[in-house]
């Protein structure tokens, strides 16, 4: 299995999450004594937030780039999803 210690995006929150599925992928496949997969479909992201200072922020959304409050209110309201969400 080769592995590609290179990758096309930044470091983000949402590609280590991508990344943490592929990694359980394939500590599945060992545990039940299967081979791993030898390639994984490139990571798709959904877009890039980011804020400047208080009020202003920026984007990049279905690649659309954005600046402004509506991406400084599109990242509050992520964050504050990831924090209260439980699943149901």
């Amino acid at each position: 299995m080769k592995l590609d210690t290179s990758l096309p995006h930044s470091p983000s929150a949402q590609l280590a999450e991508a990344q943490a599925e592929q990694i359980v992928q394939v500590l599945q496949k060992r545990w039940n004594g299967e081979e791993p997969p030898s390639e994984f479909p490139p990571i798709k992201l959904k877009g890039i937030l980011g804020s400047l200072g208080k009020k202003h922020g920026f984007g990049l959304v279905a690649d659309r780039p954005l600046t402004g409050r509506v991406p400084r209110l599109l990242k509050s309201g992520i964050l504050w999803m990831y924090k209260y969400h439980h699943g149901y």
